[in-house]
């Protein structure tokens, strides 16, 4: 309690005196004669403070001989006789500034009447009836009396009816706060419009403004000329120009293509070119008769053209035969037959390939010739068939100096292989006797010329030796059986001139010596066995040079593990054949090359510590 009686006394003391102390007056000193202001500038308000503490409070009054309305500037500020002044509002011929302390009440008025004028703007660049175009850079220009600060600048203008409602107008803020320097580059883009007007104002007085009259922006035109519609067109041929017709564009062009009549996917040709009226183009993929091009403005996508009607790209290379249900045979001539155009810049020399699988995701393609120099025309590569059978076959010719120059049957032709199966003798318990007429028999489908039949007496190590060579394939052949006996005899059949077409009887069979005489082999008398034997570790194969495969054949004087491998002519391992235990003999085992390129390879045989090397030499 004796505190608050104590800070009350206190207060009411410094009031006292400050009620009672002698201070000067408050005097404005400018604007305090006639001068000329105006809105938007920024001055300096000064007067004596007469030592006043405190703060003031700045009025200004527009029309003071009028009795005019007293607006507040600031309403407190400290009384330091100067205050920085940004002018807003209207314009007054008798315009007074008034100083009051907010201490003591006091207050001066200026001496005299001062001006505050209105800024201006006036839009000189576009003029009204002015024809703009979209894509086009042009110069918007302005004169600002006496207006300080940036301006905003908008474009007004209806839009089309197809795109937006009746009479709609649109605002458009070209530059939101640009420096007021009288002229702006403007780069035209949006939409076409017969009815537009530029708006340019003060950025912190927005009714300090002017607009244009009305003014045009047009949208140029593309007009695709070359190919509109019905042109037929070489693919690979460097000497076509696209070509097209856009006066008023300001801008580079967008070219793309479609093989589908418009459906589909539209590839892109030249992402971004020249707006020259004509590129060069060499056209490359499918053929097609259903091709468009379309040429866009690369920033107005909205400006474009395509082809009138469709065109056709033409394949310089058209496979003819096979193309698509033919049947051929294993081991027949046919001709491969194709159509070749002349085209600049590419040799007469094609690659001939086939794939025996073309409905896998990943055909593998066959080399029939990899260097075959043709003629401008219709052209033909006689094509002894071989290999495998298949009915999912096609062929493609290729360029041989550009992969992209192609083409591939129209649909999957048959390449059936011949088929022979040994029928008798064909289980275990048959027995012949030496001396006495067995019939041989196989069954066959799509018979190549006749057949060759050979047996193994000591299956599967032996060698096999030729009872008939190039003997009709009639399905049978009678042998009057020779020795030795052996329990583990095997018949062979295979297509004379096709040795890879081959079968062997399912299971060995037994020849044995007359009931009045002789043993079978490797039971009484084992000798006969080991005169089949071979003394020494051989090794060897045939045919060599071979196309796609071929037979290693090796012997072995004793029995044991044998590794066989194949390498490159850098020492990659390209195939592991053989890793087992055999017995003593001779044994064979087939390499299959399809998927080597030609070259040399080595065949490497591994027993009991030895080591035999076989070159091999592949070429397709």
């Amino acid at each position: 309690m004796r505190r608050t009686v104590l800070f009350i006394v206190t207060t009411m003391f410094i009031m006292t005196l400050l009620t009672t102390a002698s201070f000067g007056q408050l005097q404005v000193t400018w604007p305090n004669t006639s001068v000329s202001l105006w809105v938007s500038h920024s001055e300096t308000i000064t007067w004596n403070t007469g030592s006043i503490p405190g703060y003031v409070k700045i009025l200004l009054n527009r029309e003071y001989d009028n009795g005019g309305r007293w607006e507040q500037i600031v309403s407190s500020t400290l009384n330091d006789g100067e205050f920085d002044w940004t002018i807003r509002g209207g314009g007054g011929t008798h315009c007074r500034i008034a100083i009051r302390s907010l201490w003591t009440g006091e207050q001066d008025i200026s001496d005299a009447d001062f001006t505050i004028s209105v800024p201006t703007i006036e839009v000189t660049s576009p003029t009204a009836g002015e024809n703009l175009w979209v894509s086009h850079t042009d110069t918007i220009a302005w004169v600002a009396a006496n207006l300080e600060g940036n301006v905003q600048i908008n474009l007004y203008h209806t839009l089309p009816d197809s795109l937006f409602p009746l009479d709609t107008i649109w605002v458009e803020t070209l530059f939101d706060s640009t420096e007021n320097d009288g002229f702006e580059l403007w780069n035209i883009t949006g939409y076409p419009s017969d009815s537009c007007w530029i708006e340019i104002k003060s950025d912190h007085l927005c009714w300090i403004s002017d607009t244009t009259g009305y003014f045009q922006i047009n949208a140029p035109e593309i007009v695709v000329i070359y190919p509109n519609g019905g042109e037929e067109i070489m693919a690979y041929n460097d000497t076509t120009y696209i070509r097209w017709s856009a006066p008023n564009l300001n801008d580079d062009v967008y070219i793309k293509l479609n093989r589908n009549n418009g459906f589909g996917t539209w590839e892109t040709i030249f992402l971004q070119t020249p707006n020259t009226g004509s590129v060069n183009w060499v056209p490359t993929g499918n053929p097609s008769d259903q091709c468009l091009i379309s040429i866009q403005a690369c920033n107005f996508w909205w400006i474009n053209d395509t082809s009138d009607a469709v065109f056709s790209i033409l394949n310089p290379i058209e496979v003819t035969s096979p193309n698509g249900s033919e049947v051929w045979n294993v081991g027949e001539i046919h001709n491969i037959t194709w159509n070749h155009s002349t085209l600049v810049g590419v040799t007469d020399t094609v690659k001939i390939l086939l794939t025996r699988n073309f409905s896998s995701p990943a055909p593998f393609w066959e080399t029939l010739t990899d260097f075959y120099i043709d003629s401008v025309g219709i052209c033909s590569y006689s094509w002894e068939i071989t290999g495998q059978g298949s009915t999912d076959c096609r062929i493609k010719v290729m360029a041989w100096s550009n992969a992209g120059i192609q083409d591939i049957s129209n649909d999957e032709f048959t390449i059936t292989a011949p088929s022979v199966t040994v029928t008798y003798p064909s289980i275990s318990e048959i027995t012949w006797t030496i001396g006495e007429i067995e019939t041989i028999l196989w069954d066959y489908a799509n018979s190549f010329g006749n057949v060759s039949v050979k047996i193994n007496y000591n299956y599967p190590s032996g060698p096999w030796l030729s009872l008939y060579e190039n003997i009709p394939n009639d399905g049978s052949v009678d042998w009057i059986v020779e020795g030795p006996a052996s329990t583990t005899c095997r018949i062979k059949v295979n297509y004379t001139a096709l040795p890879q077409y081959s079968d062997i009887s399912d299971n060995n069979f037994a020849i044995v010596e007359p009931e009045d005489g002789g043993t079978i082999a490797g039971e009484e008398n084992p000798l006969a066995v080991e005169e089949l034997l071979p003394t020494d570790l051989t090794l060897s194969s045939s045919p060599n040079p071979f196309n796609a495969s071929t037979t290693i054949h090796y012997g072995l004087p004793d029995a044991g593990n044998v590794h066989i491998s194949v390498y490159d002519i850098t020492g990659r391992l390209t195939a592991e054949l053989v890793d087992e235990y055999f017995p003593a003999g001779m044994h064979s085992v087939a390499f299959e090359g399809n998927n080597l390129s030609t070259g040399i390879y080595f065949c490497a045989l591994e027993f009991e510590g030895k080591v035999l090397i076989n070159k091999l030499v592949m070429i397709k």
